[in-house]
């Protein structure tokens, strides 16, 4: 949702999930689980990208 809201592709998540550097976090949240936000100049704007580290997986909390 808030991808088609802010214009921004799955293309740029992705690269900012390969390339982007850590700017907040690792922090534990309430769940127990730990968030990153990962920045990257992408496709000529900046990117930003809140993620959550599971125990096997990634999962995408928001986009910025």
């Amino acid at each position: 949702m808030r991808m088609r809201e802010r214009n921004v592709s799955s293309r740029q998540i992705f690269d900012v999930l390969r390339n982007g550097k850590g700017i907040d976090g690792p922090k534990l949240d309430k769940y127990g689980d730990w968030r990153i936000k990962l920045k990257r100049f992408s496709a000529g704007r900046i990117v930003q990208v809140v993620i959550v580290v599971k125990s096997n997986h990634l999962e995408v909390v928001t986009v910025i």
